[in-house]
């Protein structure tokens, strides 16, 4: 792959992103010479694209000047064209004058990298190093927005099962209810949630009782109108006893017996 056919691939002036791909895809290709010869099946392998779309694609790439049909055949068949790519800036001298090399560089060369024999290096004496004395160094370019990543996390996802229980609801009567709601395939939305307690609050009723209610009569949902039609006698706490009532023992109010041998006093 040459390098400097990779970066005129990504600048050359095409007219869509299918002909980017396929500029791209024989960048990759591309020799010393900037001259390839993959087949048009091939391409179609590498960019996925259909095989008419690649065929197309590398008509108008002639067209537009950016490739060109050397007329030369290779492959096993002698039947695939080799076709140059148009425009490509090579660096051929054998000193580094002002940062040239003899050659494009290539995928995992050794001989092109950090040694400032090349150009490139950490010393600056060709334009780029790591002391901004040449106009570039390790300050960036453009200030960075350091206000990106603020605010970027999710918010928690709302649960209906979480909310009632922030409430004081019973876990038990709410696991029940939630099976119910699943069953029903109810929506457990913050919407749905709003519209059952703003009924719970209409019935003037505690709010385990009100589950309960949904349990037993397997409603998915409530409204305070639906209790006139049920007894709420039966999901009504029983009251206990007050505590100087003995329920075991009868109470006899104006009765006094009299014992024979015995005297008021």
């Amino acid at each position: 792959m040459s390098v400097d056919a990779t970066r005129w691939a990504w600048r050359a002036p095409v007219k869509n992103a299918t002909q980017r791909l396929i500029l791209l895809s024989l960048a990759d290709r591309a020799g010393e010479h900037h001259t390839c010869y993959p087949s048009n099946k091939r391409l179609a392998e590498d960019t996925m694209l259909n095989l008419k779309t690649v065929q197309k694609s590398v008509c108008e790439l002639i067209e537009l000047g950016l490739i060109a049909d050397t007329g030369e055949r290779k492959g096993n068949t002698n039947q695939i064209r080799v076709l140059q790519l148009i425009g490509v800036d090579s660096r051929e001298c054998n000193e580094p004058k002002n940062g040239a090399v003899k050659q494009a560089q290539k995928r995992n060369s050794t001989e092109i990298g950090n040694d400032t024999k090349n150009g490139i290096g950490n010393e600056p004496k060709f334009g780029v190093g790591n002391e901004p004395k040449n106009g570039l160094g390790n300050l960036p370019i453009e200030p960075i927005n350091e206000s990106i990543n603020i605010n970027t996390a999710k918010p928690a996802k709302f649960s209906f099962a979480n909310e009632l229980k922030k409430l004081g609801a019973d876990n038990q009567m709410i696991n029940d209810w939630m099976l119910v709601r699943k069953n029903k395939k109810a929506s457990n939305s913050e919407t749905s949630f709003k519209n059952f307690m703003t009924q719970v609050e209409k019935s003037k009723l505690p709010l385990n009782t009100i589950l309960e209610i949904c349990i037993v009569r397997d409603w998915k949902g409530f409204n305070a109108s639906w209790l006139s039609n049920i007894n709420l006698s039966e999901f009504q706490p029983a009251q206990s006893p007050l505590p100087h009532e003995n329920p075991t023992q009868p109470v006899f109010k104006g009765v006094v017996k009299k014992f024979k041998g015995m005297s008021d006093v």
